[in-house]
């Protein structure tokens, strides 16, 4: 589809509390801008991941905040392709997305 669209990574933090409470500290904030809808594996996270400095191990976990939600309630794992999908079908509406490294 050629839609270009922007992540805002939350990482070097990490989510305390539950619910309502939630929320994420000790956070860094890093822009990616200018990506491809249409060109944006899974693999682009291991490219982040290294670019902000960490090493890719099972542990680091990635989370997509869903537009309009809070981390009480929006908070959606990406594991696989299909995820990074459902974040890019809606690049047309929403340019902006937001993700958290969970370390």
């Amino acid at each position: 589809s050629g839609d270009q669209f922007n992540i805002k990574v939350h990482h070097g933090g990490f989510f305390v509390g539950y619910g309502d409470m939630r929320s994420y500290v000790d956070e860094k904030i890093d822009f990616f801008d200018d990506l491809e809808a249409d060109t944006w594996p899974l693999l682009w996270f291991d490219d982040f991941v290294e670019q902000l400095g960490y090493q890719t191990n099972d542990r680091l976990k990635f989370y997509w905040l869903l537009p309009g939600k809070t981390l009480a309630d929006g908070l959606r794992i990406i594991t696989q392709d299909k995820d990074t999908n459902a974040m890019t079908s809606i690049v047309s509406k929403v340019k902006n997305l937001v993700v958290y490294f969970d370390h």
